[in-house]
């Protein structure tokens, strides 16, 4: 038989007594905070969940920001290109109009009407949101479009009218978010496909393709490319118009990274588009070689020409034209509704980013709604609960003390 001490009645008796003092204060401090956990050593695997939960609802705070910032964005940008539809319908109303045999001598009255609606599309092109053009790119120095020195041909202003506007919509996504100059209004020949890194130097490469003034008449673009080291090569364009005559030449030094195969600069600087603008033949290009890479394969340069002439200078002209009391060629008015088809298309492209921020936008909502119900599992109390476990130990606690005084030995403390 083991011989139970008072001393070790004792040391238990006061150990029971410190764990219920304890008990109690972990139970009156989660009261107090509303959370379980209020250290890490409450729950080192809970406090690990709920820090990585409450990064990832952070995170989705931040996405949900972005998004808000891209869709009024969007919405701006779709107003603008709607108000632009707008006034090319009111345009192709007009040019309707003054093809009416009765309104021959009013003819000059529908110019002014052109004039006021290619003033408006400038203004709309010219947009600016939030301290950024909408359609000026990466540029925000300059408009970007308006008219030349002479005021007799619209040129784009920005330098990077073709940088694109890009949001972080999750950890792993962006969404582009605008609809740059080059896309909706410039004419853009497009040159793609690749160089032949192998072939001699002097080895020439030449492609020809069509643009259109605008007035619709149709030149030639011929451009040829000239190997004249490793991985360098001069490229020569030239305009002829319909009898064959050259009407407007450039020259250019491309560079190509040795090892990747992309254009790596034109004339020394950071590849960009080629600016090409004949305001005596009513021509303004946008020329792109940034695509056409040098590859170790047979060379292939394809052309794509994105839309025959800019809008700006197409009503321009036609302004012009009825200025002068002619009405303007059919090749005029279909300029105008192609790109009355063109800029739907683009109205729809941004729809369609619209869609993807709104969907995204959902799911982000979804998501931080289930991490928050988690956290709240894994640290909220249970209000109701507590009260009765913190009258439990309370009850508890005291029988304790009544039980210390036949358990302790008195002291000369009790005597005094």
């Amino acid at each position: 038989m083991i011989r139970v001490s008072d001393r070790n009645i004792q040391s238990t008796y006061l150990n029971i007594l410190a764990k219920s003092k304890s008990d109690l204060a972990t139970i009156q401090k989660q009261l107090v905070s509303q959370s379980k956990i209020n250290k890490p050593s409450d729950a080192p695997l809970g406090t690990s969940r709920v820090m990585r939960m409450s990064g990832q609802i952070e995170s989705f705070n931040v996405f949900e920001k972005n998004i808000d910032s891209g869709l009024a964005y969007i919405d701006n940008s779709s107003s603008a290109l709607e108000g632009i539809k707008d006034e090319i319908q009111k345009v192709l109303k007009d040019l309707t109009d003054a093809n009416n045999a009765t309104v021959s001598d009013n003819l000059p009255q529908y110019s002014d009407k052109i004039k006021a609606s290619l003033n408006s599309i400038l203004d709309l092109a010219n947009t600016s949101f939030d301290g950024q053009f909408l359609f000026g790119g990466s540029d925000n120095s300059t408009t970007p479009v308006g008219f030349n020195s002479t005021g007799q041909l619209v040129e784009f202003k920005s330098n990077r009218i073709d940088a694109d506007h890009k949001i972080k919509i999750s950890n792993y996504t962006e969404q582009k978010i605008n609809i740059n100059s080059k896309e909706v209004f410039a004419s853009v020949l497009k040159n793609t496909g690749n160089l032949d890194s192998t072939s001699a130097i002097g080895n020439t490469q030449t492609v020809t393709s069509s643009i259109y003034n605008s007035e619709g008449t149709e030149y030639s673009f011929v451009v040829t490319y000239t190997k004249t080291a490793a991985n360098n090569y001069t490229m020569n364009y030239s305009i002829l118009d319909p009898s064959n005559a050259v009407v407007t030449s450039g020259s250019n030094a491309l560079t190509y990274n040795n090892i990747t195969g992309a254009l790596q600069s034109i004339d020394g600087n950071l590849p960009n588009d080629i600016k090409i603008s004949d305001e005596t033949n009513k021509i303004n290009l946008v020329f792109d070689t940034q695509s056409l890479m040098e590859k170790n394969s047979p060379a292939t340069v394809n052309s794509n020409l994105s839309q025959k002439a800019d809008i700006f200078n197409v009503l321009k002209s036609i302004s012009d034209t009825l200025n002068t009391g002619k009405i303007p060629e059919k090749e005029h008015i279909q300029l105008v509704s192609d790109f009355e088809k063109h800029l739907i298309n683009k109205i729809s492209e941004l729809g369609s980013y619209r869609n993807r921020l709104t969907d995204t936008q959902d799911l982000n909502k979804s998501q931080s709604v289930t991490l928050q119900e988690l956290v709240s599992k894994e640290k909220d109390v249970d209000v109701a609960q507590l009260a009765i476990e913190l009258q439990e130990k309370q009850y508890s606690l005291d029988l304790t003390y009544k039980i210390s005084s036949t358990l302790l030995p008195k002291s000369l403390l009790d005597y005094l």
